[in-house]
Formats: C-alpha cells, structure tokens, sequence
C-alpha cells in the first residue's frame, strides 16, 4: 500500500499495521480517506489473529474504534450529496419497477427500507451503511476490487461503485433466507437475542 499507519508494540515484540489505499501525495487526493485492512507482523513476518498477543490486539482496535468513530463519515448526512442520494432513489426505484419490487420497497429521506424474510432492513442511499431495524448495524463488506472487476459493466451504475453495491446489499437482503454466508447469518440472528 502507498500508506499505511503503524503502531509497534515494544512488549509485545509485535507491530500492528492499519492500510489507508486512498492516501497518496500530498495526504490525499479524495475527500475521504478509506480504511482498510489492520494487521499484525513479528519479525517481519504477518501473525495469525490467535498468535496476537491479547493486549496488542485490544490497544490496537480501540485505537481503530476511535478513528472510526470520529472521522467517520457513513452516518454524515451533510457529507452525502443530496443530488447523489436522489439519483439513487431515482435509480432504485425505476429497477424495482422493472423488477417488479415496487411493493417492497419504501424510501424515507435518505435510506430504502425494505424486509427480507428473516428481518426488516434500511439502507443508506448516501453510504451504503445496513441498519436492521430497528437499528442494529449490519456489516456486509463488498469483495476487494479483483482483475474482474472492471469486466463487468453495469450501465446504470456508471463507473459508480456505491450504487451497485448498494443494489447488490438490497438485492442479497431480500432473499435473507437463502444467505449462506455464516457471519452475514449470525449477525442477523444476534439481533433477535439482544
């Protein structure tokens, strides 16, 4: 990565490393900077998650959970152009007209809201951030950008990637009761326990 922020942990014989791909010269070239994959080496070599040692982990994702949650911007409405969030409603809408999901689907200022089988779910139109509501957050990370990623060519989605992933979350959530995905799955039932 062109920048990444490390913290060493002398005790621990250990160091943890955070990837920021957007930083490049000059700090960064976007508005936002992206964070992405935290991990950890000793003697140059990355460890395992159960070969970290417990308080280098616990240090480093408070440190994590910091940064998150106050430069975050997923949550900032001023942040998300109202133009950009209208286009998408826009979008959504004619597709769901198309695929016959009108009925489905209902938007309320900047999010969808919809119900799978298994749980009701809203969609930031401006950040792609899941909620299940009532207000649980979900986490879906969409896969890394990979060699085919640029095959694929979606003419309403233009060369923005938010909305087809936004698509990609409404389309999965949906059919939740046909998801495989184990951690997808748990995070959905947690929230009946809490």
């Amino acid at each position: 990565y062109e920048s990444t922020a490390s913290k060493r942990f002398p005790e621990a014989t250990c160091r943890v490393d955070w990837e920021f791909p957007d930083v490049r010269h000059y700090l960064a070239e976007d508005e936002a900077v992206t964070a992405d994959e935290i991990h950890f080496h000793r003697g140059g070599q990355r460890l395992p998650i159960a070969e970290v040692p417990p308080l280098a982990f616990s240090e480093a994702m408070r440190d994590a959970d910091l940064v998150v949650s106050v430069a975050g911007i997923a949550e900032d409405g001023a942040y998300w152009s109202a133009e950009v969030s209208r286009h998408r409603r826009e979008l959504l809408q004619e597709l769901a007209q198309m695929l016959g999901l009108q009925k489905k689907l209902r938007f309320e200022d900047n999010f969808v809201l919809f119900s799978g089988k298994l749980a009701s779910y809203r969609i930031h139109l401006g950040s792609g951030v899941i909620h299940i509501m009532p207000g649980s957050y979900l986490c879906i990370v969409p896969a890394p950008d990979t060699k085919t990623t640029g095959k694929l060519y979606l003419p309403f989605a233009d060369t923005d990637r938010k909305t087809s992933e936004i698509l990609s979350k409404l389309l999965l959530l949906l059919n939740d009761h046909k998801i495989k995905d184990e951690s997808i799955l748990a995070q959905i039932q947690s929230r009946d326990a809490g």
